[in-house]
């Protein structure tokens, strides 16, 4: 018979078959070594119930006959790898507008949406600082968003965004011109902040999506709160 016609255990003698099965042991009464149905006998029995099932004895005996004959034994199919992660993950935000352009926040991080609330102005600050407000009993710094960015002024903001720092440790009121709603907008196919034109934009922004035929701003509040220029007004 050629090498390469028909399975290795086509060419093992009787003889083999019989010293291995005898190596294997006895079969137990109501399960013979190879079962009254024929050669394959009936169901193998779990791994730990002891001997060999028949199944085993063919892999041993290709074994040695391969090994005697110099072949090298076939190598298991390495296992496929894990799927990557879906690169879409998405991120709950909430959506606002500064002039003509369309910016996001992380929801985790808004406390509060509402009108733009009445504002008591404060001496010697900056522009973006319209003062504080009185939000039931607590005192809020009141930050114009849009000037704070360097957005040219195109009429009053009509909304408010309470907003609080990862750890809530800082909490403060960001004034913007609209709140269309949320969104979930994939990290995967987030373009980096690197494309925005402003460098007034640039340090405070995550990267940029696509939503509804208009590319979305998405912010990092935590770097927003604890910018100096901010900072040295908290809890003015």
């Amino acid at each position: 018979m050629n090498d390469d016609d028909g399975p290795l255990r086509d060419e093992v003698s009787a003889e083999e078959v019989e010293r291995l099965v005898e190596a294997a042991g006895p079969g137990t009464p109501d399960r013979p070594p190879f079962g009254p149905e024929g050669a394959f006998g009936p169901p193998s029995p779990p791994p730990d119930a002891g001997g060999f099932t028949l199944e085993e004895v063919i892999r041993e005996i290709d074994a040695e006959y391969t090994a005697a004959r110099g072949v090298p034994a076939k190598a298991a199919a390495p296992e496929k790898p894990a799927a990557p992660a879906a690169a879409s993950q998405t991120e709950d935000l909430v959506l606002f507008t500064l002039g003509e352009s369309a910016f996001a926040v992380p929801t985790a991080n808004v406390r509060e949406v509402g009108r733009a609330p009445a504002v008591t102005p404060l001496p010697n600050v900056p522009d973006w600082l319209r003062g504080v407000t009185n939000l039931r009993g607590d005192i809020l710094s009141v930050v114009d968003l849009k000037t704070f960015l360097r957005i040219p002024r195109s009429g009053e903001p009509a909304r408010m965004l309470v907003v609080a720092s990862s750890t809530d440790e800082l909490t403060t009121a960001l004034l913007v011109d609209a709140v269309p709603g949320r969104a979930r907008l994939a990290a995967g196919a987030r373009q980096p902040a690197e494309a925005l034109a402003s460098p007034a934009i640039a340090p405070y922004a995550v990267g940029l999506n696509e939503h509804r035929d208009r590319l979305v701003t998405v912010l990092d509040l935590d770097k927003i709160l604890r910018a100096p220029d901010l900072q040295q007004f908290q809890g003015a």
